[in-house]
């Protein structure tokens, strides 16, 4: 019995080692990519200054046109850059191959799943309280998508590698049989709300850092109102889009990039029309205090089109780049 003991002490000492380094092994590989992934960021943020105000309107956004730029002779400096990133590539390819080395023993493996568990915690969370999932379902539903995870880690080209025909084919595959497991488990209208959930994260995510505004005051927003007005803001936002789309389709724009004043007033009033339904849609949900704050953001979000407009018309913006 002893003997056993010291055995079944000795296997369980083992396996905590063994837990330990896999775990050592996933928090430094991922720092060490991610530190990469820093440098590489970092080696290009020396960008031409470019103005505050420019002529692109997508997506609700003023965007700055691409102008294309005369070649300038390569300098000393241009080259030391391009060998500093080649290197970085590099590295990171070299991260790559060892994360997809790494995957192969069991205990990083599972590891590296139990990181992406604690990271998809919110999606659990939003799967339970949304479409009313049980624990086991939401649970089965982020395993799905881990597992779609490691399909693409272990299939995806490495960092400066083209995805080859076979590859992506292969992708297409994983993804539509991911597409029929979700359903099976979901079934469709679930899956459609879902679809619809993620597909409304920009609203959700403004829509967070308006409810956090509203935290400190007399007036914070409850979570089902959060999620009624994301709702409602992704419906009526695609409403615009459309609008727009139709608009420029019956003008003859063809370069989105090219606006004229009439094209970007055009866009302004959509917008503001989709900001007066999303204001319309909330009252009855949001008090006053609410709804004023809510008016104030969407207000502020239309803002630098405005000015944009204003300087357009007073000959300070071009039309063209």
């Amino acid at each position: 019995m002893r003997k056993s003991s010291v055995l079944l002490g000795t296997l369980a000492i083992a396996s905590a080692l063994s837990a330990a380094h896999a775990w050592w092994q996933l928090h430094a590989e991922r720092a060490r990519v991610a530190s990469l992934e820093q440098q590489l960021e970092a080696a290009r943020t020396a960008p031409p200054p470019t103005p505050a105000l420019t002529d692109a309107v997508v997506s609700g956004q003023v965007q700055q046109p691409s102008t294309p730029a005369i070649a300038a002779p390569e300098t000393d400096a241009a080259a030391a850059q391009a060998a500093r990133d080649k290197e970085l590539r590099r590295q990171m390819r070299e991260a790559a191959l060892r994360e997809r080395d790494m995957m192969r023993d069991p205990a990083y493996r599972e590891s590296r799943q139990g990181e992406w568990r604690r990271r998809y915690a919110q999606t659990r969370a939003d799967a339970v309280r949304v479409l009313g999932l049980t624990p086991a379902q939401a649970d089965a539903l982020v395993d799905l998508t881990i597992e779609r995870n490691i399909a693409g880690m272990e299939l995806i080209g490495l960092p400066g590698e083209p995805m080859s025909d076979e590859t992506a084919e292969v992708m297409k595959r994983l993804r539509e049989q991911h597409d029929a497991r979700l359903r099976d488990l979901l079934g469709e209208q679930k899956l459609e709300r879902w679809q619809r959930f993620q597909a409304s994260t920009g609203e959700r995510s403004e829509v967070g850092m308006f409810r956090a505004q509203l935290s400190t005051t007399s007036s914070p927003l409850p979570e089902v109102h959060a999620d009624r007005l994301a709702d409602v803001m992704y419906t009526e936002r695609q409403r615009r889009d459309r609008e727009y789309e139709e608009y420029a389709t019956a003008a003859g724009i063809t370069n989105r990039n090219i606006v004229s004043p009439q094209d970007r007033q055009r866009w302004i009033d959509l917008e503001k029309a989709s900001n007066q339904r999303i204001h319309d849609s909330m009252v009855g949900v949001l008090d006053a205090a609410q709804l004023a704050s809510l008016d104030a953001m969407l207000a502020a979000n239309l803002a630098p089109v405005e000015a944009a407009l204003r300087l357009q018309l007073e000959g300070r913006l071009a039309k063209s780049p």
